[in-house]
């Protein structure tokens, strides 16, 4: 794509370990005008995969994605950011429509939400809390939201701005090849627990003994049951026991933070 057809928005990924995903996740993002690849301590070489149109950086390994979004999110040029990660590829539907929208977005718009599908050993999952017709966060605007490192909440909108949703209509989803594996998704969310429990703690929440248990009951239910996970027969069915098991995880890890913090005030 010719630069002068690009349109004024950053594009940040963090990679490790992802080389061979991210080809195709860079050519469904030409049409911005910058791209940022961040290189996490990665063992391949992601320079191989570039086009000559983005610029990589190198940082050290983090437990999660959103360990990086202070640090480099400000480094950025444009105001509108796309965050994105190797395993995703915007359907061409998706980026004809982004780039209509974006010239014209509203003044209040703080983030733009687009279709989602997640897909689990390269199969699109029809139900479970991660399949089906779901809308997940793609681009920020920058003066317009807080920046943090926080688990699933490090993008927070500030006063007076909006999230703008784009609906399904057709193809125009992100495919997401979310996990492919179960060993890659055990390994990522025991990652993210830690932080799951720094998180509640801060919320206000402390650990409860019947909280933690009703927890998993209530996801199992959400996944399997509400969010039709049985679609998906037995995957859908271990993918709903997998939430159950996370949910409760993250009380555990509640229980954790507090004892730790208990013995420092005692020491």
């Amino acid at each position: 794509m010719e630069e002068n057809k690009r349109l004024p928005v950053s594009v940040l990924i963090g990679t490790c370990n992802e080389a061979h995903l991210l080809r195709q996740c860079l050519d469904s993002v030409q049409w911005c005008d910058e791209i940022m690849v961040v290189d996490l301590a990665s063992g391949d070489h992601p320079e191989q995969m570039l086009r000559g149109h983005e610029q990589l950086e190198r940082y050290h390994r983090v437990a999660r994605i959103e360990d990086i979004f202070p640090v480099f999110i400000p480094r950025l040029k444009h105001q509108w950011v796309l965050l994105i990660d190797p395993d995703e590829v915007l359907d061409p539907e998706l980026q004809q429509q982004l780039q209509a929208f974006i010239p014209q977005a509203p003044e209040d718009a703080g983030r733009i939400n687009t279709p989602i599908r997640y897909y689990f050993k390269k199969h699109a999952l029809k139900g479970t809390v991660w399949g089906g017709r779901r809308i997940g966060r793609l681009l920020i605007h920058r003066q317009r939201v807080r920046i943090s490192d926080t688990v699933h909440t490090a993008i927070t909108l500030k006063e007076d701005f909006r999230t703008h949703k784009i609906r399904h209509a057709g193809n125009n989803v992100d495919h997401h090849y979310w996990m492919s594996g179960w060993k890659q998704l055990i390994e990522k969310h025991r990652r993210y627990l830690e932080g799951e429990g720094l998180n509640m703690y801060r919320e206000g929440k402390r650990f409860n003994l019947a909280k933690q248990l009703w927890s998993g009951i209530q996801a199992f239910k959400e996944s399997f049951i509400t969010c039709k996970g049985y679609l998906d027969g037995f995957t859908g069915l271990a993918l709903s026991i997998f939430w159950a098991w996370y949910q409760v995880g993250k009380w555990r890890s509640l229980r954790l933070h507090q004892r730790s913090l208990q013995s420092q005030q005692q020491a």
